[in-house]
């Protein structure tokens, strides 16, 4: 699970709402498309034997075009940094304590986390040290579910619940499309990656 998982149900709210119907049917769209997707890669290696997507495009199309795929795996590297890193930045910057200026704003916010976490990374030759960072990766995914189970149970955001006044007033909608339904094509992107 990626980290756009969590942010769907803002995909489904974006703009004028999409339908829960609607939603239903893309996301399961896309699970279908991405899972016959990485079928056909597997198919695909499976025949020719390559180790890797220069490998593949060089079998299937010939080497005089293989920097291609270099430069669309690059493309879709950087596209999901600069996707994670104005996630990060936007949230860092609402969580941290408006007194730390080097939070104030959503800009010095995502060059913190471009300079000091990610940089090092980028630049490390060996990442072998992040694998315990998956465990807290689960361990925080499971919180999240416990504590949404909670407040689902206990009534928090219930009409007399001590929340009730943050929470937003239910929109629901069975067959609304909008402009905003982008939003959720575009957090499905990073939902499972």
């Amino acid at each position: 699970i990626g980290g756009g998982m969590l942010a769907l149900p803002a995909g489904m709210a974006a703009g004028r709402h999409t339908g829960i119907v609607p939603a239903f049917f893309i996301v399961l769209c896309h699970g279908f498309l991405s899972a016959y997707t990485y079928n056909l890669v597997g198919r695909s290696v499976a025949v020719t034997g390559a180790r890797d997507f220069g490998e593949l495009w060089t079998a299937a199309f010939g080497p005089a075009n293989a920097w291609l795929i270099d430069v669309m795996v690059g493309g879709v590297a950087f596209g999901a940094l600069l996707t994670y890193g104005c996630f990060c930045g936007e949230l860092l910057n609402q969580l941290a304590p408006s007194n730390i200026a080097l939070f104030a704003t959503r800009n010095r916010a995502m060059f913190f986390l471009a300079v000091f976490p990610l940089l090092p990374l980028a630049l490390a030759r060996d990442l072998s040290g992040l694998a315990a960072s998956s465990l807290i990766g689960i361990a925080a995914v499971l919180l999240s579910a416990a504590v949404i189970a909670i407040r689902a149970i206990d009534g928090t955001y219930s009409a007399q619940g001590i929340f009730a006044s943050a929470a937003a007033p239910p929109i629901w909608s069975t067959t609304g499309l909008s402009l905003g339904t982008c939003v959720l094509f575009n957090m499905l992107s990073t939902a499972y990656m």
